[in-house]
């Protein structure tokens, strides 16, 4: 296959989840587009050569809580910088908010700053008055949810009638 590529990361050492092999990374676009041994060098832009160095081609983190220490554009940001090309962030309704709400406020924040592709968890601290927002929150495109299972004192416990609900 001959390919164009904005950029060729040259004898990296691949990580993927099927194992770990020397091999070449092909990026076009933002996008990787190729893995594999000795991808050519003359239809590249740029050239790295990194021997030795460990490549982690889309790596997803799926529990990311930004809204804590960070937000959206820095943990984006510092995520990338360590081949992460994909997280799924937390977007908490705390007691007396509306999930839907939270969820496309969230939404809105990272479509305008986030540097990665991302994707969003439901978080429900009051799951009997959130519970019933969800299939209206799973059309903004969210399909996991977290229900607090602990926390009986500060009446974040979702007990197994609203899990069976929510479900």
């Amino acid at each position: 296959m001959d390919m164009t590529f904005d950029l060729l990361l040259k004898d990296g050492i691949v990580v993927t989840g099927s194992g770990i092999c020397k091999a070449d990374v092909g990026v076009k676009d933002e996008s990787i587009v190729a893995v594999g041994p000795d991808l050519s060098r003359d239809h590249a832009r740029e050239v790295l050569d990194v021997p030795g160095k460990y490549i982690f081609p889309g790596i997803i983190d799926v529990h990311v809580h930004p809204v804590y220490l960070d937000d959206v554009e820095a943990s984006s940001r510092v995520a990338a910088y360590g081949g992460t090309t994909t997280l799924l962030h937390f977007a908490y309704a705390r007691t007396g908010e509306s999930l839907y709400e939270q969820v496309e406020k969230m939404l809105l924040d990272a479509q305008r700053r986030s540097r990665l592709d991302f994707g969003l968890h439901g978080g429900m601290f009051e799951a009997p008055r959130q519970v019933p927002e969800i299939p209206k929150v799973m059309e903004l495109g969210v399909r996991t949810f977290k229900f607090f299972l602990t926390y009986l004192k500060q009446g974040w416990y979702t007990d197994d009638y609203q899990l069976i609900k929510g479900m």
